[in-house]
């Protein structure tokens, strides 16, 4: 039997293992990096039924408390809830004299995909920004006073200690300066703690191969580290850190954080049961040993996760936003993109020429890669034949092929060298693409209307998957035929792979595939006939 009728040798079974290996990989990473959910409902008002979420309970553990403080917080517990509204061209929220704390964020400017108004901290208890005694885990019952159109005082004593808090709120940036101020304390007076909290999404299989790239996540700094957690409501999940100087909830593209700025640095507990409605973040202040006061001093954030935003209510805030482990790269990336858009009002296009741009920088490398792997190919039947003549003698083999490619000047790594030095671009690109609140809802041409969803009919995954066939079919390979076959599939798999995944990111790849199959024809093709003669080895 010849060769080419076996179709399980060894060199065709390493290939399928290849392909396969990428394909449980890809899917892994996505479904670790992108847990499966639907659109993010949960910051829609279209379900006007609040889900029944009562206080999460277990999130804070304290000593027995004295009985003077006891009696104020058995008085904080059953206190009234009396609520004040805001309203600003940016935002509108409740403020609740519970805590202060602030619920029902309304961010005017952005919609959900359904076309509601998007709704950060729909929660009942323990809400986000609020102030709890750290004994007991009861909320602070203050008496709340307007002192200017955006600025919110609060009064309230708690056992001897009196508790000032005052909110100022900056709309245009989603941001709130809030400062907590505790006096007269005593020993049985333990701490505050302030809470961070909203709906968790359900979790639904959906999606083809690929999930939707939507996710809610917990992100915390903490002495120099960072700490980022995907969430799942059907799963449990907890964990506890000192020294926090950033905390943030997050849904894919609106975050409420916190950025601390205390003279003592809170600790962190998260602690979310399976089949948990809410994920509830609890920043535990200790008061000082020895000391009668305490102070807080934190940055709240309650908006769209916009890199240039967050990074100007604090530059700690900017990190808030994944770009992974190539955002040197991304985030310029990103500048780059903003700046067209600037230039052509569109973010789709804004796109495509940040993509040219990206393929014009790297040109170079492709123009190697592509020379190098014309001269292997070329040297492949001499190299053939050195391996048949000499496959008894695996050292001279080796030894005759390297001279053969040395004699040509051919390297053996030129094909892939430069295409590894692209990579991180690559990752650069797909994570700005990904995670930029600019392409939220914004439209490109015709049927796209939305450039963080997926294309409602498939045509760019389609498009995308035909020009890389095209690319891949032009390109010259060393592979024998069998496995350049099987090779053949990897453009209906990115295909399936792009079909959940927003269309910013697929009218990326497409464009950049167009360009590459564009760059072969006009600079890389071969002007004359190929009468170029291998240099010969001796024998």
């Amino acid at each position: 039997m010849s060769d080419n009728k076996n179709f399980l040798d060894p060199k065709m079974i390493s290939t399928l293992v290849l392909i396969a290996g990428f394909w449980m990989a890809w899917s892994y990473y996505m479904d670790i990096k992108y847990p499966h959910k639907d659109v993010p409902a949960q910051i829609s008002t279209a379900e006007t039924q609040q889900k029944p979420t009562g206080s999460s309970g277990a999130i804070v553990e304290s000593p027995a408390p004295a009985v003077k403080m006891a009696e104020a917080e058995k008085g904080a517990s059953s206190a009234a809830e009396n609520i004040t509204e805001y309203s600003s061209p940016e935002m509108s929220f409740q403020i609740s004299n519970l805590g202060m704390g602030i619920k029902n964020i309304d961010v005017k400017k952005y919609r959900s995909r359904e076309d509601q108004p998007i709704i950060l901290g729909r929660v009942s208890s323990e809400l986000p920004f609020s102030t709890y005694t750290l004994v007991g885990n009861h909320p602070v019952v203050f008496k709340l006073a307007q002192i200017d159109a955006n600025t919110f005082r609060g009064t309230a004593q708690a056992g001897n200690a009196e508790i000032l808090k005052t909110i100022k709120i900056h709309p245009e940036t989603y941001s709130l300066d809030v400062e907590v101020e505790a006096k007269n304390l005593t020993e049985e007076f333990k701490g505050l703690v302030t809470y961070v909290s909203d709906l968790l999404v359900d979790q639904k299989k959906s999606g083809f191969l690929a999930p939707p790239i939507e996710k809610q996540e917990i992100y915390f700094l903490h002495d120099d580290k960072q700490t980022r957690q995907a969430l799942n409501s059907e799963k449990a999940f907890s964990v506890e850190e000192k020294n926090i100087s950033l905390f943030s909830l997050d849904i894919h593209y609106f975050a409420l954080a916190i950025a601390e700025n205390s003279e003592v640095s809170p600790s962190i507990k998260v602690s979310i049961p399976e089949k948990a409605d809410i994920a509830v973040g609890a920043l535990i202040y200790t008061k000082p040993a020895l000391s009668n006061q305490m102070k807080i001093h934190y940055t709240a954030f309650a908006g769209p996760k916009s890199f240039e935003l967050l990074n100007k209510v604090d530059s700690r805030l900017g990190s808030v936003v994944d770009y992974g482990t190539f955002a040197v790269i991304a985030r310029p990336l990103l500048s780059v993109m903003n700046f067209f858009y600037g230039l052509v009002h569109n973010y789709g296009l804004a796109i495509i020429l940040l993509t040219l741009l990206v393929r014009a920088l790297v040109m170079p490398f492709n123009i190697y890669s592509f020379k190098s792997m014309k001269v292997m190919q070329k040297l492949q039947p001499e190299m053939k034949a050195l391996r048949e003549k000499y496959k008894a003698d695996p050292t001279t083999q080796n030894a005759k092929v390297m001279e053969l490619m040395k004699t040509n000047k051919a390297n053996p790594l030129g094909g892939c060298l430069p295409m590894l030095l692209q990579l991180p671009v690559f990752f650069a690109l797909y994570q700005t693409l990904g995670q930029s609140i600019e392409l939220y809802r914004e439209p490109f041409v015709f049927w796209i209307h939305d450039l963080s969803f997926r294309d409602p009919f498939f045509v760019l995954p389609v498009l995308m998957g035909i020009t890389m066939f095209i690319q891949q079919k032009i390109t010259p390979s060393n592979m024998d035929p069998q496995q350049a076959k099987i090779m053949m599939f990897m453009p209906v798999m990115f295909t399936f792979f792009m079909v959940s995944l927003p269309s910013g990111l697929t009218l990326y790849i497409f464009i950049s595939t167009l360009f590459g199959i564009t760059q072969q024809y006009l600079f890389l093709r071969e002007k004359t006939p190929n009468h170029t003669q291998v240099k010969q080895v001796q024998a």
